[in-house]
């Protein structure tokens, strides 16, 4: 079982993408069961004592990376105040303090817009070079594609040593050099802590730089403007059409290669092994230990050539044979 919004990677190709509830994917098929003596039953051996183990499964390792499910996405400087915005607009309860990186995981909250219910991720603050990893940033930066609109969060007092606008500019930097698809998403800009002092003259300032752009003057702690500025993203969203690429194509040209049946191969210490997934599946459900499946194991591999190949690359008795896990003493 896996969150909604996990994506499935084997060997840097995209499987699957997991976006809806009770979505289910096939990812390795377990191996056949063996089967018992009956089945090698013959008129001249009507008791034989052979049968098969089980088949091994598919095993292999596939990379799972986690890409929260939201309509908006709240981003902007630590302590812009994006957390005390969420837990106004929603039930969320994020952690909300007086000191940055408060936030350390994205939060996500469903705010009520009339009959209208929008799902909000507060991503963690981001800070200069987060597209390359700095303060965890590539990990947040993720989960902010699979959101439709983008509310930036500005606080209007600035952040390390940086106005507003100083930071604003950061991290639009920051999204476009982390995906230009993400630089393009529906963006709403939003000036916090209105409800200090000096904010109406720093807002004016901030205002000259974006002349033309529209701005949404707020206060996440006495709530005046959060209303009119989630409205806003309710008709952001009415406006994104319905499906939109969230992922670049991983799609490659697949090549097929013919291979042999097995193939043998002379290492060092006189150790012979013999590849080939045919070869490799019968010695996984062979029994070694009894006496007729042995006799039958061998028979397989002198119909297939492979103890004609065995000879030809010189083993001698005594020497090792190794098939898959199994290693086997050549006997003349």
């Amino acid at each position: 079982r896996v969150p909604v919004g996990t994506i499935v990677f084997n060997s840097g190709q995209l499987v699957v993408d997991l976006k809806e509830k009770n979505q289910q994917l096939l990812i390795a098929k377990g191996g056949r069961g063996g089967r018992g003596n009956t089945v090698f039953k013959t008129l001249r051996n009507t008791a034989p004592r052979i049968a098969e183990k089980g088949e091994p499964g598919e095993s292999f390792t596939l990379d799972l990376e986690l890409k929260l499910l939201a309509d908006v996405g709240l981003v902007g400087c630590p302590n812009a105040g994006k957390s005390t915005f969420l837990s106004r607009v929603s039930s969320a309860h994020p952690k909300v303090a007086d000191y940055p990186f408060t936030t350390l995981s994205p939060n996500l909250g469903v705010a009520a817009v009339g009959d209208v219910h929008v799902v909000i991720a507060d991503i963690p603050g981001l800070i200069e070079g987060a597209h390359e990893g700095r303060g965890l940033g590539d990990e947040f930066l993720r989960h902010i594609q699979r959101t439709k609109v983008i509310i930036h969060l500005v606080d209007i007092n600035g952040f390390e040593n940086k106005t507003a606008y100083e930071n604003y500019r950061v991290i639009n930097k920051e999204l476009k050099q982390y995906s230009a698809q993400l630089a393009k998403k529906s963006m709403l800009i939003a000036v916090n802590k209105m409800d200090l002092t000096d904010s109406d003259k720093k807002l004016a300032a901030f205002k000259r730089h974006l002349k033309g752009k529209k701005i949404f003057p707020l206060s996440g702690v006495t709530g005046k403007g959060v209303q009119e500025l989630l409205r806003a993203a309710v008709k952001a969203l009415m406006a994104v059409p319905e499906e939109e690429p969230l992922l670049e194509s991983t799609a490659a040209v697949k090549k097929y290669v013919y291979e042999p049946e097995f193939s043998v191969v002379k290492e060092e210490d006189n150790v012979f092994v013999i590849r080939g997934a045919k070869v490799e599946r019968l010695a996984a459900m062979t029994d070694f230990n009894q006496e007729e499946t042995l006799t039958r194991f061998q028979n397989i591999l002198k119909k297939m050539g492979i103890e004609k190949a065995l000879k030809e690359q010189g083993i001698s008795p005594g020497d090792t044979v190794r098939i898959g896990e199994q290693e086997l003493i050549y006997e003349k």
